[in-house]
């Protein structure tokens, strides 16, 4: 609804995310639903809601270290101090934006980062464990063929001591 500029809606539904956000004390869906419902007064010119909001929106976020919402609250902020004629709040909540942007971004990509790290840490341990399980496998192999091959020689053995001693008693038996 929100990007489709559905704003009547986006207020029928927010006021209703912020009921129930309140009663379940969850302070970032609060934070959010505010800006939801800043952005819908801007656009139907009640400035002064939407300033009302934003502004209690911008304290949750900034007490909370809410990033992202933070920035959407400072753009919100800079818009409304822009409609307003106050240059000075409008460079100040628009300079706080941009930063806000580039460290929600930052944070990002630092969270990638990590994850690719931790994904490519995880497939390399897996091949890892696989090579070794080869191994291993490759070496119980060999390990049953030379057990094998020790009692097939000893049984052989014992047999042809067997049959030498019973040829030496037959020879014994003959002289």
């Amino acid at each position: 609804y929100f990007k489709q500029g559905f704003y009547d809606s986006i207020k029928q539904y927010s006021q209703e995310s912020l009921e129930i956000s309140k009663r379940l004390d969850d302070s970032i869906s609060i934070a959010i639903t505010q800006y939801q419902l800043a952005v819908h007064y801007f656009f139907r010119k009640d400035f002064a809601k939407s300033e009302a909001l934003a502004t209690e929106g911008f304290r949750i976020s900034q007490r909370n270290n809410y990033i992202n919402s933070y920035h959407l609250h400072s753009n919100i902020l800079s818009e409304l101090a822009l409609v307003k004629g106050d240059l000075k709040m409008y460079g100040y909540y628009d300079r706080l934006s941009d930063s806000l942007q580039e460290e929600y971004i930052n944070e990002s990509g630092q969270k990638n980062v990590q994850l690719l790290d931790k994904k490519y840490e995880t497939e390399k341990k897996e091949k890892q464990l696989i090579l070794q399980q080869a191994t291993i496998n490759k070496k119980n192999t060999l390990n049953y063929i030379l057990i094998g091959s020790t009692a097939a020689l000893l049984i052989i053995s014992l047999l042809s001591y067997r049959t030498y001693q019973q040829k030496r008693k037959l020879q014994e038996q003959k002289i």
